[in-house]
């Protein structure tokens, strides 16, 4: 497991312990919604945080090729979740990350509508955490 990989797995639990200590509503799967605070947290307030999402998605792909017909998981398929994930930084930063595209890791079909999918993500993530958050 790489560096970037535990950082990615601990902002997602992260992701669960608010969950579930502020009682935050959540309308699909709790794992694809710890899966998307993970990435946005790590995106916008780490330095490496582009690194940590990168070890996530490795992970997920690594596992796809393990185990991923598990259908009756509370978590998506991990091919899912690596896609998710490599969307979702495509959509924060499409030209720092235009290699995900040029290298054919992510298809553009996908990354169409994936600068779309990080910001309506990033700001339900805002508006739940928003009565928690102290302004500077």
């Amino acid at each position: 497991l790489s560096n970037g990989a535990a950082f990615f797995v601990l902002a997602h639990e992260m992701g669960h312990a608010l969950i579930d200590v502020y009682g935050l509503p959540i309308v699909a799967k709790e794992e694809d919604a710890a899966d998307q605070f993970a990435t946005i947290i790590l995106l916008e307030t780490h330095d490496k945080g582009q690194t940590a999402v990168n070890g996530g998605a490795t992970l997920w792909d690594i596992w796809s090729q393990q185990h991923d017909m598990i259908f009756w998981d509370t978590h998506s398929l991990d091919s899912q979740r690596l896609y998710n994930t490599l969307c979702w930084a495509y959509g924060f930063d499409p030209d720092g990350n235009s290699y995900l595209i040029e290298n054919e890791f992510l298809p553009i079909e996908r990354a169409d509508n994936c600068g779309y999918e990080y910001y309506k993500m990033n700001s339900a993530w805002t508006a739940l955490l928003s009565p928690y958050l102290k302004s500077e």
